[in-house]
């Protein structure tokens, strides 16, 4: 009897995350300016993430042509998708350097170049964060009520909830 409640809230939980996809998808099929905002900026950070691995292969030495880096790039991006490890740790790299041994740059170039790579994105994710959070936190800090981001259909998921 008291495993019932509990399936019962997670239906409830999942109804709601449902009704929330539903509607956001309603938001990109009405607006076909925001997918192509969207899709540009992918598209742009996929070329800032290419130019940084660029400029890890540069840094090691090893000189490589668009071509080469754009495929490491790309399998790097795919070999982060995978969610066994938090961030694709592992197979990322393992996707940078495949693509990059594929493309005649020797294997432990390769890694070396990866984990560069994956040093690099660190250090600037904390950075930002660092940023990010100093410029949320100092408002509370000042006594005023700190921003935050407004989501349009959060006030229609409180109605939806019993």
């Amino acid at each position: 009897m008291v495993v019932m409640p509990a399936l019962n809230e997670q239906a409830t939980v999942a109804q709601t995350i449902f009704r929330r996809f539903l509607r956001s998808w309603g938001v990109l099929r009405a607006s076909p300016r925001l997918v192509l905002y969207i899709l540009l900026l992918q598209a742009g950070v996929l070329v800032a993430q290419a130019f940084r691995l660029w400029m890890c292969f540069y840094a090691i030495g090893q000189p490589v042509s668009l071509p080469a880096v754009t495929l490491a790039s790309f399998l790097g991006q795919i070999g982060s998708l995978i969610g066994y490890t938090p961030g694709g740790v592992g197979f990322r790299e393992g996707g940078i350097a495949i693509g990059a041994a594929m493309m005649g740059v020797s294997e432990p170039t390769a890694v070396a170049t990866s984990l560069l790579d994956r040093a690099v994105m660190t250090v600037v994710v904390i950075v930002l964060g660092q940023i990010g959070t100093w410029q949320f936190v100092r408002p509370t800090l000042a006594g005023q009520k700190a921003a935050r981001p407004t989501d349009p259909t959060a006030a229609e998921d409180r109605r939806d909830r019993p």
